[in-house]
């Protein structure tokens, strides 16, 4: 690793420096994304691409984790990646320049895109040996590894300072060097995390330790399951409602079933089918009979075939209109994101129910205009003799 740009390079002496360096972009950058900010950077000095060669990971660390929309942003980026790059800083004071861990030198570009960034640049939380050690050696580990930090980092970000949010923030020591080993050993983690965030979100701080592997983070995840599958609150709740727990729901005007496309859309309508479906498709969807109790969700087992692909949460776009409805959530088994076809499939299902909804309450609507009107209020109740 060079850890100093000489002054003195002598094919970047030639009048030609920035076509040279400009040829040697893709091969560094091949995503468009990060090739675009990359150029940005490189032209501001003969020396900016050796940089870049060395710790494309810089990139993130330019625009504090976001890419430069306007004028005033590029050209503040390029006043300081040039400045930096004009003094033949060594690397580490380079990387210091713009708050970047050293250990980051190791993120291949091939890894690296824009999406990645906010991602990259949380990497500074670790310690400078924990990052050192997170980050996996090959350049397809990497990029597993950033989409799930990305993932994480997400998380974080969307319930801000709540509880759950503190909870993940403690563990992200532990996500980082765990999720590292995992993508090194070439496994895929990006489906973990929601089963990992939503079991630490459902249970006290502390009910996830941070030294466990991954395989005792999942078994413990399986079993929480189990127990949400098991637990007889949901029971007890539907008892108290007059519904036994195989008891069929009310789901007004929704069919118990629907084709569309070549997936069958099937209505949970009662605890034991949420159960079967929640322990089916490993999620926490057997809670949800309080919801469907109330009115404010139906829940919809998608299929194809004799195979559980999906479920569908929808809800009234307002509240007790039963002729309109919304998508809630859609998620396929562990909470994986359902394929193409499959959300294709649910829009239009939710699509055709609307449409088919509003018919109904327009005729009934019509029908209620053209009945025979009540004269009793006119007569004053009266009777005939």
């Amino acid at each position: 690793m060079i850890e100093a740009i000489p002054h003195v390079i002598p094919n970047l002496l030639e009048e030609d420096w920035r076509e040279n360096a400009l040829v040697r972009l893709p091969a560094i950058f091949p995503n468009q994304g990060a090739r675009d900010l990359a150029a940005l950077c490189t032209l501001t000095h003969r020396f900016a691409i050796d940089y870049l060669d060395q710790a494309p990971a810089v990139l993130a660390y330019v625009g504090w984790g976001a890419v430069p929309r306007t004028r005033t942003d590029r050209a503040y980026i390029a006043q300081r990646f040039g400045s930096a790059a004009s003094r033949g800083l060594k690397l580490r004071d380079f990387l210091a320049e713009f708050s970047a861990p050293l250990p980051i030198r190791k993120l291949r570009s091939v890894a690296i895109c824009p999406s990645y960034f906010p991602a990259i640049v949380d990497l500074r939380r670790l310690e400078l040996s924990d990052l050192a050690q997170a980050i996996p050696d090959t350049p397809v580990a990497q990029a597993k590894w950033l989409r799930v930090m990305r993932d994480w980092h997400s998380y974080e970000q969307r319930y801000g300072g709540s509880d759950s949010a503190v909870k993940l923030r403690d563990l992200y020591r532990w996500a980082a060097m765990t999720f590292g080993r995992e993508a090194q050993e070439g496994f895929g983690a990006h489906h973990t995390v929601r089963d990992i965030v939503d079991f630490v979100f459902s249970n006290p701080p502390g009910s996830l330790n941070p030294r466990w592997t991954m395989g005792a983070a999942l078994a413990a995840v399986d079993r929480w399951h189990g127990e949400l599958g098991k637990r007889r609150d949901e029971e007890v709740f539907l008892a108290a409602n007059g519904i036994g727990f195989e008891d069929p729901i009310d789901y007004g005007h929704l069919p118990d079933r629907r084709a569309v496309a070549s997936f069958e859309f099937v209505a949970l309508r009662s605890g034991l089918d949420l159960f079967t479906e929640g322990a089916a498709m490993r999620h926490c969807v057997s809670t949800y009979s309080r919801k469907v109790v109330a009115g404010q969700s139906f829940i919809y087992s998608i299929r194809h075939g004799e195979r559980r692909v999906a479920t569908l949460e929808v809800a009234p776009q307002q509240p007790n209109n039963r002729h309109a409805f919304k998508t809630v959530q859609l998620v396929g088994p562990c909470n994986a994101d359902p394929k193409k076809e499959i959300k294709l499939a649910a829009l239009l299902f939710v699509q055709r129910e609307n449409l088919r909804l509003a018919d109904e309450w327009r005729a009934e609507r019509d029908a209620r205009r053209k009945a025979p009107k009540d004269m009793k209020w006119w007569t004053g109740g009266a009777g005939d003799g």
